[in-house]
C-alpha cells in the first residue's frame, strides 16, 4: 500500500499522468486514503493532551474524550487552529463506577472508526 501511495504521489506530481508496462500513457486517478483516527481519553490537558498533540500532527483525526467540559473544548479549539485534523470531543467521566460504554454508544452513533485507541484518562494518589 505504502510503495502504491508512494508511487501515486510522484506520479501526480510529474503532471497526473502514468506510464504503465506497455508504454501507454494515462490519467492517475486522485485517490484520498482516510485519514485515521485516534480516540484519547484524558485529552483536556497533560499527557493527554501532548498525546493529541502528536497524533494530529501526524495526520491522525482526533476523537477527544474528558470529563472537564470547558477544558475540553478549549483544547479541540487550541487543536483546531494549529492542525488540519478533524476533533470531535465527548464530555465522558471514565472514573470508576461510570458507564465506559457510554463513550463507546457516543463513538458508535456518530459513525466513527476509531483505529488508534489511547487511554490517557486518570489519576495519580500520592
Amino acid at each position: 500500500m505504502w510503495s502504491k501511495r508512494w508511487r501515486h504521489e510522484q506520479d501526480t506530481r510529474r503532471g497526473g499522468f502514468l506510464d504503465d508496462s506497455r508504454g501507454r500513457r494515462g490519467r492517475v486517478a486522485e485517490r484520498v486514503a482516510p485519514r485515521p483516527t485516534a480516540l484519547i481519553t484524558g485529552a483536556a490537558r497533560g499527557f493527554g493532551l501532548a498525546l493529541a498533540q502528536e497524533f494530529a500532527r501526524g495526520g491522525h483525526d482526533l476523537v477527544l474524550v474528558s470529563h472537564r467540559v470547558e477544558t475540553l473544548e478549549q483544547a479541540a479549539r487550541k487543536l483546531r487552529e494549529e492542525t488540519d485534523a478533524t476533533i470531535t470531543t465527548h464530555a465522558v467521566d471514565l472514573s470508576p463506577g461510570e458507564d465506559p460504554f457510554d463513550l463507546f454508544r457516543k463513538v458508535e452513533n456518530v459513525g466513527t472508526t476509531i483505529d488508534v485507541p489511547v487511554n490517557s484518562a486518570g489519576t495519580i494518589d500520592a
